[in-house]
């Protein structure tokens, strides 16, 4: 319930301006401008994001697992192994023997 209580704040955030005050200086001279404040949203919204995909993974988290439709049986099909058998004849015509 908690995280989903955070992803509806994260909408809440991206959608409403937050006005702030930002104070600069140059040569001495102090210059305030009232701006909204994007980079402070950005923090708010990725925190919780973070906080959300910990929360409940397989629903917010980042999914790196694709389902093309295959059943269990063939996801875990193992190719057969091939096995080599060399005569000993071979073995010494190689040789040069």
């Amino acid at each position: 319930m908690r995280a989903d209580l955070l992803f509806d704040e994260l909408l809440e955030i991206a959608d409403t301006l937050e006005m702030g005050q930002t104070t600069t200086t140059k040569a001495g001279v102090k210059e305030a401008t009232e701006s909204d404040m994007i980079q402070h949203r950005r923090l708010k919204i990725d925190v919780r994001k973070w906080i959300v995909s910990k929360l409940m993974p397989r629903k917010y988290g980042d999914s790196t697992q694709m389902d093309i439709g295959q059943t269990k049986e063939e996801q875990s099909y193992q190719p057969p192994t091939i096995e080599f058998v060399i005569s000993q004849e071979a073995i010494d015509k190689a040789r040069g023997m």
